[in-house]
């Protein structure tokens, strides 16, 4: 009789162990498998299997100790997979536009600014002067960088600006012999992309790259007319966007400082706004010719730093734009006269909002 207690009391307590232990491990799957910048297809999975974790906890709920138990397993199983997902800490710092955290996973170097990547390095020397994440040959830029005429392989040295500089990945699209100017508002994020310890996109890569630091718009109101071939807005990724960047006289402004047959190029990327209306408006508003680009290489779900990416191109004529609206993924963006257009006295982020 005694033997038969100590197994049923063996069994209860392995009962109640096995339910936190249970959910541990869920929230420690779902949080360790979602990539670095993930999408609605791997937050489906991860948030289903969370949702099994916290029923598992719920269902403890009657026995007190082992409820509690639950939950602490629940968060400390979250945190644990964070931390193995997000890799080693190698910098953590901040600044008046937000926290940048760089981490090594496996043989890269990443950088977040809040929760979006702005970028990651191969360390491995082969492989150094790859682009990555939005910037990948497979995704929309590499189709620019192909199809576009003042840009494409043969061309003489272009003349390059971007506003927006993560970890200078850009430059390594660029040729010997070549000037990039990088346009950057955050002295932090300067301090970051150039250190070597951590990213050494603008070291390593062909181009002579300067940095200017400030804001791009003012900057760029003190350069030469015509001064560059393709101009790259790369600012509206993360969570809040600078929108005086993107209204009608701060793109009259970029294209003033275009070539005849030069490209804006502007990254539209964003989990939260679609910004491809906002400026397809304002391409009917300069009489701009347009394209969109999204990435449909795959490559996002094969390797955890190529990310999707979307982009507009815009120019003078048609004819600057080449065949990039027939490359894969592109098509031409009809301009449109449709709703007011963004101006330095109108926006309307609210209506650019997914909703969905």
């Amino acid at each position: 009789a005694q033997r038969r207690a100590r197994r049923r009391a063996f069994g209860r307590t392995a009962r109640h162990a096995a339910v936190p232990l249970a959910a541990a491990a869920l929230l420690y799957a779902a949080a360790a498998r979602l990539p670095i910048a993930p999408g609605a297809r791997d937050v489906v999975p991860a948030a289903l299997f969370g949702l099994v974790a916290a029923g598992l906890a719920f269902a403890a709920r009657a026995h007190r100790a082992t409820f509690a138990l639950a939950v602490a397993a629940v968060l400390a199983g979250g945190a644990a997979g964070q931390r193995a997902r997000a890799g080693g800490l190698l910098v953590r710092a901040r600044s008046f536009y937000g926290a940048y955290t760089v981490r090594a996973s496996a043989t890269y170097h990443h950088l977040q600014h809040g929760n979006t990547l702005h970028g990651a390095q191969d360390t491995r020397p082969a492989y150094r002067r790859v682009p990555l994440t939005y910037y990948h040959a497979g995704g929309p830029l590499g189709a620019l960088f192909a199809r576009v005429p003042r840009l494409a392989e043969g061309a003489a040295p272009r003349r390059v600006g971007v506003v927006g500089l993560g970890t200078g990945s850009l430059a390594c699209w660029g040729r010997s012999g070549e000037r990039w100017t990088f346009y950057e508002v955050d002295p932090l994020m300067a301090r970051l992309a150039r250190d070597p310890r951590l990213f050494t996109y603008l070291r390593d890569c062909p181009p002579r790259s300067t940095v200017v630091l400030g804001d791009a718009r003012l900057r760029l109101a003190g350069a030469p007319q015509a001064a560059y071939d393709l101009l790259v807005l790369d600012a509206f990724s993360s969570d809040a966007i600078p929108t005086h960047l993107l209204t009608r006289e701060a793109l009259a402004l970029d294209v003033a400082r275009l070539a005849p047959d030069g490209v804006l190029a502007v990254h539209v990327s964003n989990r939260y706004l679609d910004l491809v209306p906002v400026v397809a408006r304002l391409a009917g508003e300069l009489g701009l010719a347009a394209a969109v680009g999204r990435d449909v290489s795959g490559a996002s779900r094969r390797h955890p730093f190529l990310t999707s990416s979307a982009w507009v191109a815009l120019a003078r004529t048609p004819a600057a734009l080449g065949t990039l609206p027939a490359a894969p993924g592109w098509r031409a963006l009809p301009a449109t006269r449709n709703g007011p257009a963004w101006s330095d006295d109108y926006t309307n982020v609210l209506a650019a909002v997914r909703w969905r």
